[in-house]
């Protein structure tokens, strides 16, 4: 049975009327937009705030305004606001002609110009409009207050409706958040009219190299777009958006709309993301590679429900959105195997032994300035991890019944991490302010320890069994304790959350074989730290910048799995830190060899030739820099903390003229 049936359609404030035409080859756009803004709140108010996302520094975008007018055609008075003391370019603040009262509506007409990277070798054009980077292209409505822009106070409906006209190259196939109601054709260009409801954004991705597979699952029309060489991923990537829509329509009781695009994302990342209506999934795997592919595209589905549907505060980790998906996709994953037992506390566990704060509820931009991994260890681990402990102590059938309950409730809406503990407690019926404290607003650990054991036969075939359990952490949960005996028996006792120390007595027919502590494997333990595996740690390690640590885990992990290409390249950065040329040199050499994308072989390479440029060895290291260019890749890669952000064809073009120097 379903868990929820289909809501009632989102209700939506504002509405987008976009014409829009766009020269992929020259990385321009020229449009103009008419905006249905519809006062929601119990007050009036006299400004509407937009983003201009393309002119968020080191976005490599660029979003000009050309005029803003009031729908009497009137123009507007429009400015940037000041934040932290500067101005800030990536929003606009329009002063409207009069206060707009509640429940009354507007418009809004905005002229613009939107630069972005030129489309090279037909590669993908992607303004994706994302709800997870900053990437819309055109100005999107999100405020009406500029103390609200960076807060979860902001309370209106992200879902919007969407017209748009798109003129684009004829050559060029486009894939978009909407569904087509016509295409037009004049001369050199086409005209592609587009409509969407109660989507968070509308994305747009084209190039001329798209081949495209349909298919229609749950009345959800699928298109999975290709480029050359991937049209067999590409249908097994359409054959798994239908498996993982067939399963969530029956297990939700819905799915939000009736249109998705399933895309390749980069060639160089791992796993996947996804915007209103789309799924992009990185990597170039062949479509034989074991159920991979279906996991991500599930997972990306998932996002369909939360991110896209149900949203979370820009000011926070998006850690309800995040761990709710993985619950989903998990759900899909157990529905083909119901032994599946997954173990989502293991790169929380690396960031405890890391020492960081691994407080859920941190600003953003105090995360975005720290040294670690947040968004694997904080938004996405430790949030999934929180849910699953949230789902064993209500119970999933109650549990289930809270998911139910914020989809009905906040289908188009932000829900907070107070929204989302309320539903909890009303549903549940129980009081949750512990759980919710101590994981959401606390960095405190999990640490639970058998300290003392004692076994004795007291009648002949009563084997009688004592064990002490010791809190040690200053988080609690309750917590089961098991214990396995030689007969192939299995028992089960616990203790309460507020238990800091107790005495569990077992019976059995036959002497333990042994004793497990949370034998579901839910609870984030101190104690299995020792159980993560040496290449989490290692990659912990070098996203915080302790590299000898990193290096010694990496090299762990590669004497296990000596073919793991990613170890020996993240290494080779290791090592080049360490200033262990020769070292790094090798690391870099057999990434190389053993990486199949053109990306990641190129990115290898030129590394190579970096260390090489640092060695004096100029001849060589131009060489590599060769081997790198004949792979094509045009790809843009960034490398942060050494101050990269290029495709591997341009940067080696830099260092054929110069040689590389380190930063």
């Amino acid at each position: 049975m379903p868990l929820t049936r289909r809501p009632r359609q989102v209700a939506v404030n504002h509405s987008y009327d976009l014409s829009l035409d766009i020269d992929p080859a020259q990385g321009f756009l020229e449009g103009e937009e008419r905006i249905s803004v519809r006062n929601p709140f119990a007050q009036s108010f006299d400004k509407v705030i937009l983003t201009l996302d393309f002119n968020i520094q080191g976005s490599g975008k660029e979003t000009q305004i050309k005029a803003v007018k009031h729908g009497s055609g009137a123009g507007a008075r429009f400015d940037f606001p000041s934040i932290g003391g500067k101005v800030d370019r990536s929003y606009l603040v329009v002063a409207l002609e009069k206060e707009l009262k509640p429940n009354s509506e507007l418009e809004l007409i905005v002229e613009f110009l939107s630069k972005f990277p030129k489309q090279a070798d037909g590669l993908p054009t992607m303004l994706e409009d994302t709800f997870y980077e900053s990437s819309s292209y055109y100005p999107r409505v999100i405020g009406h207050a500029e103390g609200e822009l960076r807060s979860s106070k902001r309370r209106e409906f992200f879902s919007a409706s969407y017209r748009v006209r798109a003129t684009v190259p004829e050559d060029q196939v486009v894939a978009s958040s909407g569904k087509v109601l016509k295409e037009e054709v004049s001369g050199a260009k086409k005209t592609l009219h587009l409509e969407a409801y109660g989507t968070r954004g509308f994305g747009l991705v084209m190039s001329p190299r798209f081949e495209v597979k349909s298919g229609s699952f749950q009345k959800v029309e699928v298109n999975s777009y290709s480029l050359p060489g991937g049209e067999e991923r590409s249908s097994r990537l359409l054959e798994a958006a239908g498996e993982a829509l067939n399963f969530y329509a029956r297990d939700i009781g819905f799915y939000p709309w009736n249109n998705l695009a399933i895309l390749p994302g980069s060639e160089f990342w791992v796993g996947g993301y996804a915007s209103s209506n789309m799924a992009f999934i990185h990597g170039r795997e062949p479509a034989g590679s074991g159920d991979k592919l279906g996991r991500i595209v599930a997972h990306e589905i998932a996002h369909q429900y939360w991110g896209a549907y149900v949203g979370d505060p820009i000011d926070y980790p998006k850690w309800l959105t995040i761990g709710m998906s993985h619950w989903m996709d998990e759900r899909f994953e157990r529905s083909k195997d119901k032994n599946l037992r997954r173990k989502p506390w293991k790169r929380y566990l690396a960031g405890i032994a890391l020492g960081v704060d691994t407080t859920i509820m941190q600003p953003i931009e105090k995360l975005e300035g720290a040294k670690f991994d947040w968004n694997g260890i904080i938004a996405h681990s430790k949030a999934y991890t929180v849910i699953k402990m949230l789902e064993s102590l209500v119970g999933p059938y109650t549990f289930e019944k809270v998911v139910a309950s914020v989809l009905e409730r906040y289908g188009g809406k932000i829900v907070t991490a107070k929204d989302f503990a309320r539903a909890c407690q009303r549903v549940s019926g129980q009081r949750l302010d512990w759980f919710f404290d101590q994981w959401l607003y606390t960095d405190k650990k999990l640490d639970y320890r058998v300290t003392d054991q004692a076994e004795a036969e007291v009648e002949k075939g009563v084997h009688m069994l004592r064990l002490r359990v010791k809190r040690f952490g200053d988080a609690k949960m309750p917590l089961k304790i098991g214990v396995a005996y030689k007969d192939g028996s299995f028992k089960v006792d616990g203790i309460k959350e507020d238990t800091l120390e107790a005495e569990l007595v077992f019976t059995g027919s036959s002497p333990k074989e042994k004793v497990i502590v949370d034998p579901d494997d839910i609870l984030p333990l101190k104690s299995k730290v020792d159980e993560l595996e040496p290449e989490i740690l290692g990659y912990a390690f070098f996203d915080a910048g302790r590299y000898a640590e990193a290096e010694r885990k990496l090299k762990e992990a590669l004497r296990a799995n000596p073919s793991d290409a990613e170890a020996h390249f993240t290494l080779g950065l290791c090592l080049y830190e360490e200033k262990d040329y020769a070292g790094a040199i090798e690391a870099f050499q057999k990434a190389s060899e053993l990486e199949t994308g053109k990306a990641r072989k190129a990115w290898s390479k030129i590394w190579t030739g970096h260390v090489l440029d640092l060695e004096g060895r100029r001849s060589e290291a131009i060489a590599c820099y060769k081997e790198a260019a004949s792979l094509g890749s045009t790809e843009r890669v960034r490398f942060d903390r050494y101050g990269i952000d290029a495709d591997a064809t341009s940067w080696v073009a830099k260092r054929l003229e110069s040689p590389y120097a380190r930063v």
